[in-house]
């Protein structure tokens, strides 16, 4: 696992039964030194032309397989948080898996534990390019905006990722509220129920 203010981690899984699978869908709980769940990673795998069907469960990043995983075959995903942290999780445990068997579309799925588990909102559509007007338009800049969203994924509310300093003028960060409203993601997911989060996005 890699520290670069998000984590990736990888995990490696066998087919052990005696059918082929389009689909495999785990997620794990990173935790903390006193068990705490700290976030989740969804790591999925499926074939191009199979589509998730699981409702509250979208993988940031999914490997599309060459063809069904064989029995005995092993097949290694891989995975991230979308959000930084500042702590190290110290412990991982799986809470819940899925696989979908090729020849019959069937799945098998078990949930593990009470725990749950915790995502991170996943931006899935932008109107278009952020457009603002600036007094040195050669010149890059980084800012902090923090974003509440609904359970449906809507932006509700746009504020300073820090009071007052966003290196905007307020006629600018309004420009960049009215275009950062109409992003839409897929909710985050806190014990495996939609959430309404606040989150900060650079």
């Amino acid at each position: 696992m890699e520290a670069e203010g998000t984590l990736r981690g990888e995990i490696s899984l066998r087919n052990q039964t005696d059918k082929s699978l389009s689909r495999l869908t785990v997620m794990v709980n990173y935790l903390d030194e006193n068990g705490s769940i700290l976030f989740s990673i969804p790591y999925q795998a499926n074939l191009p032309n199979d589509e998730n069907d699981i409702r509250n469960i979208r993988a940031f990043s999914e490997l599309h397989l060459n063809g069904p995983v064989q029995p005995g075959e092993v097949v290694a995903l891989d995975g991230r948080n979308l959000l930084s942290i500042t702590t190290v999780p110290t412990s991982a445990e799986v809470v819940f898996w899925l696989a979908k068997h090729y020849e019959d579309g069937s799945s098998v799925s078990t949930q593990i534990g009470h725990h749950g588990f915790r995502t991170d909102p996943l931006l899935v559509e932008t109107p278009g390019y952020l457009r603002l007007t600036l007094s040195h338009p050669a010149e890059s800049f980084e800012t902090l905006v923090k974003m509440r969203i609904n359970e449906y994924g809507r932006v509700l509310e746009i504020q300073p990722g820090r009071e007052g300093d966003t290196g905007l003028t307020g006629e600018q960060f309004e420009a960049l509220s009215e275009q950062l409203a109409e992003w839409h993601f897929f909710p985050a997911l806190k014990m495996a129920t939609l959430s309404n989060p606040t989150f900060i996005y650079s």
